[in-house]
């Protein structure tokens, strides 16, 4: 699934979307306000997950140690 941002406060603009993108559909583009928000091209997006997988908002899965969090 390509990576699905509802609202702007849910993106850090990390770019990590943008890098970890095998197929490169996803550009990063700055907008009015300064922020740079990821775009993704759906006609080019295979579905493989890695966007969502990678973003630090909308990965849920995380290892808690001791001291830190491990993504």
């Amino acid at each position: 699934m390509a990576i699905i941002i509802n609202r702007e406060t849910d993106c850090t603009g990390c770019s990590a979307c943008y890098n970890v993108c095998p197929q490169k559909c996803i550009k990063i583009s700055e907008r009015d306000d300064g922020f740079w928000y990821p775009e993704v091209d759906a006609t080019i997006c295979i579905q493989c997950g890695l966007c969502e997988k990678v973003c630090p908002i909308k990965k849920t899965e995380y290892i808690r140690t001791k001291d830190k969090h491990v993504f």
